[in-house]
């Protein structure tokens, strides 16, 4: 009997070896399948995070004064009148009337265009007092003048007419010049005053020896977004003819963007994408052998050009063809193409409508009315939001952590309970109570 014991014994306790060892494997086995899913989670975190998810929030903000957008005036064409008040008709601003002169058309065109006072008799900001020109600060580098009063700033540039891939006129001008007007102060949103947010233009001032019929381009634009001939800008287009009176509303649509890995902003509110894309495309254009020379008049003023300037027509000619060339498909995507300008995260976009019960009239002949304003105190914003910030990745991995650990531990006792029982039940000899008594 004592020999039989001691062979239940001896099963009892390799049986209790094996239990012991497999479930150390199962334990084993379970915890790296637990830590494996719960890494695998947090992985998806991290990553969700990093690809900075948003959600968009569209509100409406009350405002009682709004601010003006920026107004961009381009007579064309852009050269004035005689001082008679009658179209020299002996002008000639081609290559072929500069070689005559031995100069360039650039200077030709810089000696008889039009400034802005010449064309614009009235506007928010205010130029005259009276008759007299009220005091500026001016500061002009390469093509680009800034002149800034109180009431305002206005920038002057002169662009080509190759930037737009015209037609150029024989006898030319090959030049015209744009105007930007950004207004300091803000308008008072449903206003009916037609003298505090109207522009007066004054076609008699334009030369119509080239066209019968001169217009003024305007564009509405972002403040913040620097008027160029690349349209880089959601800019609204406005045609203003002679003798006509123009009304419209204005709604502004603030707009913040987030920025995201992949589809990166600026927060910079200096900064303008519309003006990094220019200076990408000259130092891509004049890097190219063909293009000879420069005309400064056309650079803005944080463009670095290395190359000799344009000293006759025929160079300058020269390099208008290749500016045409430059501004046509498929040339001008592959200047621009992977040009580093981020856009800025935040930004205006300006929605037109014309005003269908406008009060206010145009006022003698010669001249174009242009009245704005704003209909509504009511802005809409466009919101970007983060939908997982730094802290809700926290205490995300933190919820994951803590579940797979929990779940880990009840498994594994739940798993010693099960060995406990398997190892009663192969074993029963070893919990009985033996009466050596009875044998």
């Amino acid at each position: 009997m004592e020999k039989d014991l001691q062979i239940q014994d001896l099963l009892a306790t390799n049986n209790g070896k094996v239990t012991s060892g497999a479930n150390k494997v199962v334990k084993a086995v379970l915890i790296l399948t637990f830590a494996a899913l719960a890494l695998w989670q947090v992985a998806i975190q991290v990553e969700e995070y990093l690809s900075h998810p948003s959600q968009t929030l569209y509100t409406m903000e009350t405002a009682d004064k709004i601010q003006t957008p920026a107004f961009t005036f381009c007579p064309k064409p852009s050269v004035r009148s005689s001082p008679q008040g009658a179209d020299d008709l002996s002008i000639d601003l081609s290559a072929q009337g500069s070689r005559s002169r031995n100069t360039t058309m650039a200077e030709d065109f810089k000696n008889v265009s039009v400034s802005l006072l010449d064309v614009l008799n009235f506007s928010p900001i205010r130029l005259r007092d009276g008759k007299k020109t009220i005091e500026e600060k001016v500061t002009s580098v390469k093509g680009e003048t800034v002149h800034v009063l109180d009431s305002g700033t206005w920038r002057e540039r002169t662009f080509s007419l190759a930037h737009e891939g015209n037609v150029i006129n024989l006898r030319g001008p090959y030049y015209y010049k744009c105007f930007t007007l950004l207004p300091e102060r803000r308008v008072v949103a449903g206003s009916v005053s037609c003298s505090s947010t109207s522009f007066l233009l004054d076609f008699r001032q334009i030369n119509t020896a080239f066209t019968s019929t001169p217009l003024i381009e305007m564009y509405i634009h972002d403040r913040k977004e620097k008027f160029t001939f690349l349209s880089m800008t959601s800019a609204k287009l406005l045609l203003l003819r002679n003798n006509t009176m123009t009304s419209i509303f204005s709604r502004p649509e603030i707009i913040h963007r987030q920025s995201r890995m992949k589809d990166p902003c600026i927060p910079d509110e200096d900064y303008s994408y519309s003006r990094c894309m220019e200076i990408c495309f000259w130092e891509r254009f004049y890097s190219s052998p063909g293009v000879p020379c420069v005309v400064p008049s056309l650079l803005p003023v944080e463009a670095t050009i290395t190359k000799p300037e344009c000293k006759n027509a025929d160079s300058e000619m020269n390099h208008t063809r290749r500016l045409w060339e430059a501004r046509r498909e498929p040339l001008v995507s592959q200047l621009l193409n992977d040009c580093d300008c981020t856009k800025r995260c935040d930004t205006i976009e300006y929605h037109i409508f014309p005003d269908p019960t406008s009060i206010c009239q145009s006022m003698r002949e010669g001249i174009a009315m242009l009245h704005f304003n704003f209909p509504s105190k009511l802005v809409p914003h466009i919101l970007e939001k983060e939908l997982l910030t730094s802290r809700d990745l926290l205490v995300s991995i933190g919820g994951i952590v803590g579940i797979f650990l929990c779940v880990s531990l009840l498994t594994i006792a739940a798993i010693d309970l099960i060995c406990c029982g398997i190892c009663f039940k192969l074993c029963p000899r070893r919990n009985e109570v033996i009466d050596f008594g009875k044998q």
